[in-house]
């Protein structure tokens, strides 16, 4: 995982079967660079890579399933790339309908990233 400055987002690959405290550990690492990247940006966006995904433990699943709601500023966006048909279809009956997206292609995710920021009209 790392912050792509340039291109505006952090990429994180999940790959391998992980174990709960090692779930815990890269989910920590992820939010870390998340906050540094809302530091400097004022915004977040990650980009999910599921190249080698495995099935999780269900604790794994639900850990990541949570996600989300720790990223879920107004301008915040999380795009998943899945590796499969049935992936997508799984990512999509977990994302509920925050700033995540599910893609089958990592050009269509980082293009939704890379979408201009919308102003919010102030609230009276």
């Amino acid at each position: 995982m790392w912050y792509d400055r340039q291109n505006g987002y952090v990429v994180v690959e999940r790959t391998g079967l992980l174990s709960l405290q090692d779930a815990r550990a890269f989910l920590d690492q992820s939010l870390q660079l998340v906050a540094t990247m809302r530091r400097e940006r004022g915004y977040a966006r990650v980009l999910v890579l599921n190249r080698d995904n495995v099935v999780q433990s269900r604790e794994v699943t639900d850990l990541f399933a949570n996600t989300p709601s720790q990223i879920q500023g107004p301008d915040d966006r999380v795009a998943l790339v899945a590796n499969t048909a049935l992936t997508k279809l799984q990512a999509d009956r977990l994302a509920r309908g925050g700033p995540e997206r599910v893609f089958m292609s990592e050009e269509e995710a980082v293009a939704w990233l890379r979408e201009p920021i919308v102003q919010h009209a102030a609230k009276s």
